[in-house]
């Protein structure tokens, strides 16, 4: 949902500045000269992304209006992780894709790269690391068990 709410104006100087939906917490984020790159595909509009309905874009926060933009970000996450249904079909991938399971993705390649949990905890906006550790599911990776044991053996 907050993929959905970044407006244009919340990027200067290449940081991207925005309250967490969820939590209403203020990150600021030094973005990637790659996603620099993706967002110069999406000049112009208010929102960042061409997601919701340009409409929406500046009214006064209400109830009503509230309601509004829960149902359009729903409806948008729906259509996204539709298309990540196709691309996976396309790639001949045989795994579910959506927006949440990216996430999980992104956490679990930061773990494989060594990051910390608490630095993947901050990375995700988690409020504490016992969330983020439930990301990881039942336990280590097989790589990584194998490398405890090689390590504790030699």
């Amino acid at each position: 949902s907050d993929m959905c709410r970044l407006r244009h104006s919340d990027i200067k100087a290449g940081v991207l500045t925005y309250a967490m939906g969820k939590t209403g917490e203020v990150r600021e984020i030094v973005l990637h000269e790659k996603a620099l790159a993706i967002l110069e595909h999406y000049p112009g509009k208010k929102w960042l992304f061409p997601l919701l309905d340009q409409a929406l874009f500046g009214l006064k926060p209400s109830p009503a209006h509230n309601i509004t933009m829960t149902k359009a970000i729903a409806a948008q996450n729906t259509i996204i992780n539709k298309a990540l249904k196709d691309v996976a079909a396309a790639a001949r991938i045989d795994k579910r894709l959506t927006c949440h399971i990216s996430r999980h993705t992104f956490a679990d390649i930061a773990r494989k790269k060594k990051l910390s949990t608490q630095v993947i905890s901050e990375l995700l906006g988690h409020s504490s690391i016992a969330i983020t550790q439930a990301y990881f599911g039942s336990g280590f990776d097989d790589d990584t068990l194998d490398k405890a044991i090689r390590t504790v053996i030699e």
